[in-house]
């Protein structure tokens, strides 16, 4: 049974890659341009969720109702975050150099 617990963690793991290449591939064709910053939306994603459902959780609610609870804070946080990012000077700065070379 441990090659099946092998096998299990490989398929999980190679999806998890292949979920995070098939992100950056986008974002290049779509914009021709690299965007490492990607991953930091994600962690900060998968930390807000862990530590509101991990909070929510130990405080008595029902399992089904933190993780809602924590579903809702990450969309609401990465979203503003990613909200923010667009409107700060360095995306600005950015499009203009983009769209004045090409």
């Amino acid at each position: 049974m441990d090659w099946l617990q092998a096998v299990l963690n490989g398929l999980v793991y190679g999806s998890l890659y292949a979920i995070i290449a098939q992100g950056y591939y986008i974002t290049f064709v779509t914009t021709n341009a690299m965007n490492f910053g990607q991953g930091d939306f994600v962690m900060v994603g998968a930390l807000t969720g862990v530590s509101v459902f991990g909070a929510a959780a130990t405080s008595g609610l029902p399992i089904w109702a933190a993780f809602l609870l924590a579903v809702f804070a990450v969309v609401l946080l990465v979203g503003l975050a990613g909200w923010g990012w667009s409107r700060s000077p360095y995306d600005r700065s950015k499009a203009s150099i983009r769209s004045a070379g090409s």
